[in-house]
């Protein structure tokens, strides 16, 4: 509802309030006064010549209708005075019609009893303009307090079209706020969990996702296999062609492994030259093979940036659901350590995890933990006359003990 609705909505007419409320106050005499006060003393004046000619005898027509029309005329003029002119109307009307009253009585007193209907005429008169008088008052009164809520209203009103003017204003701001602050949500999420370089999922989403992917597998009591990829001498080009040419293969590595994994499997960037795959649903083993030897052949296409041509390989290993292992970091580590096997056997570039893999990877580890104690110790020595080192060293008794590792 708008102001000039509910301006509108209020049954207060303006001639009505001008009439009511808005009188001249401080005009005491209006010309509607002076009429009215000529127009009563002439009625007064007829009466009086009315009556005398009555008396004398040559009034032809009926005194007492005559007498009637002008009682009648008076009255409607009081009425009018007290509807129309201000407080002092109802003043005069009330002196006038009280001068006419007590006139008339005195001369019913002196034994006229004709002009008895005239001075009931005044008294009804006296009482009609008073009540009409104090009704409008009480009229005035509810109107100046429905005008006074009227115009509260529309102050209201303005009020709450400001607050809505306001609040708009504010709704747009908190909408543009909000729009900010999900790109920027959208751009940490981009940044926490999508790799900058190939926009690939990053570490950890692929360790968040492959957690999912575990729990799910669980419930469902089926396999899924995780694949681990490195591609081969890769750090070459980079310290050799500079890493700007490096990145622009990374890229063009993640856009074409993209294009051949199969819709639900995952592909993201590990770090460095480091890839990994998740296979979501079952397969043989024959066919997971078959699958990573897709990504394998489309390196062996040539690769061109800025005018060179580049020719690149990758080894691989592959991990499974539950056999291998049964969270997230044991199932990456057992594809990381097939994928040095690969890399190792130059015949085979996709190896699957085995559990010797594991037990050679510790042996492995402590035979190199062994050696860099005994450099730290200076437990290592050259023995020229028998063209070995020794490397001495008792773990269980503290007694030296001679390894031989052959020269050539």
């Amino acid at each position: 509802m708008n102001k000039e609705q509910l301006s509108k909505s209020f049954p207060i007419s303006n001639s009505f309030n001008q009439s009511l409320i808005h009188k001249p106050k401080n005009s005491i005499i209006t010309p509607r006064l002076i009429l009215g006060i000529l127009l009563f003393l002439l009625a007064v004046f007829s009466q009086k010549t009315l009556l005398q000619t009555h008396l004398q005898g040559n009034l032809k027509l009926n005194y007492s209708m005559l007498c009637g029309l002008i009682s009648q005329f008076q009255v409607m003029l009081s009425v009018f005075l007290v509807l129309f002119v201000p407080k002092s109307g109802y003043i005069t009307t009330l002196s006038l019609n009280l001068f006419a009253c007590i006139s008339a009585s005195i001369v019913f007193l002196n034994g006229n009893t004709e002009v008895a209907p005239g001075v009931a005429t005044y008294i009804g008169t006296l009482i009609i303009i008073t009540i009409i008088y104090f009704l409008l008052k009480k009229i005035d009164a509810h109107v100046q307090e429905l005008m006074e809520r009227h115009n509260e209203l529309l102050v209201l009103y303005e009020e709450v079209a400001s607050s809505e003017e306001l609040l708009t204003s504010q709704n747009k701001q908190l909408a543009l706020c909000n729009q900010m602050l999900t790109e920027k949500e959208g751009a940490l999420q981009e940044l926490a969990y999508y790799d900058q370089l190939t926009g690939l999922p990053n570490r950890s989403f692929l360790i968040n996702t492959l957690e999912t992917l575990i729990n799910q597998a669980k419930k469902d009591k089926r396999n899924f296999s995780v694949v681990f990829a490195d591609l081969n001498n890769f750090k070459k080009i980079n310290d050799s062609m500079g890493h700007l040419i490096g990145d622009n293969l990374l890229r063009q590595i993640a856009e074409r492994w993209q294009n051949l994994i199969a819709k639900g499997d995952i592909l993201g960037r590990l770090g460095g030259d480091e890839f990994a795959l998740f296979i979501t649903h079952e397969h043989s083993l024959e066919e997971i093979k078959l699958y990573v030897e897709t990504l394998y052949h489309e390196l062996s296409n040539p690769f061109y940036v800025e005018n060179k041509t580049f020719y690149l390989s990758a080894s691989f290993g592959i991990a499974q659901y539950p056999r291998d292992g049964e969270d997230a970091y044991k199932l990456l580590k057992c594809a990381d350590l097939a994928m040095y096997k690969a890399k190792k056997t130059a015949k085979n570039n996709v190896e699957f995890f085995t559990s010797d893999m594991q037990a050679y990877a510790l042996k492995r580890l402590e035979l190199e933990n062994l050696l860099k104690n005994a450099l730290n110790n200076n437990e290592l020595y050259l023995n020229t006359n028998l063209n070995f080192m020794q490397i001495l060293k008792n773990l269980e008794a503290s007694k030296l003990l001679s390894v031989g590792i052959h020269l050539f």
